[in-house]
């Protein structure tokens, strides 16, 4: 789940992994039915967007599987 694009690091944080790609984290969960990735820090959403959209095709490329983008506004988040 890395892109390549991009110069990115992998580290953990709280026992979750995320990647150090510039000055934005990308932590993700596994989330049924799929995988949560969450940017914070200082990064643009339309590079948000393309770091994402290249991950999808790498895992769609990966499992053979449709795998699709979904994009959640920061507004419209729901916590638990």
């Amino acid at each position: 789940m890395t892109p390549d694009s991009e110069a990115w690091t992998k580290g953990l944080k709280n026992n979750l992994p995320y990647y150090q790609i510039g000055e934005a984290n990308l932590p993700y969960s596994r989330e049924p039915p799929g995988i949560q990735m969450i940017f914070t820090g200082n990064i643009a959403i339309q590079k948000a967007r393309k770091i994402a959209k290249e991950i999808v095709a790498k895992l769609s490329a990966y499992t053979g599987l449709d795998v699709e983008l979904i994009v959640i506004p920061s507004n419209q988040i729901i916590q638990f």
